[in-house]
């Protein structure tokens, strides 16, 4: 909790870990071809990455977006997003 609440505030010593978790999970998504085998690159129109602290339960809610122009899903992005994502806090706290 002491982890959590140095995050909210702004005080972490490595800087603004949720903005460097969405840049890390955005990354990811639009490079989820080069990281997942048999996934194909694709055009993505949109990537959101929504990181939100909750406190009373310790934890991190992570939700991802991905949207696309065409036919394919995109649900390995927004899953490939969300990981990364998840991976970037732990790795910095």
């Amino acid at each position: 909790s002491e982890t959590l609440a140095m995050i909210i505030d702004g005080r972490h010593h490595k800087g603004d870990v949720f903005a460097t978790a969405r840049i890390a999970g955005i990354q990811a998504a639009k490079r989820t071809w080069d990281l997942i085998p048999l996934c194909h690159p694709l055009m993505l129109s949109k990537v959101e990455v929504n990181l939100q602290a909750e406190p009373e339960h310790n934890r991190v809610r992570i939700e991802t977006l991905c949207r696309l122009t065409g036919k394919t899903g995109v649900e390995m992005e927004a899953l490939t997003a969300a990981s990364v994502a998840a991976l970037t806090i732990y790795d910095m706290c």
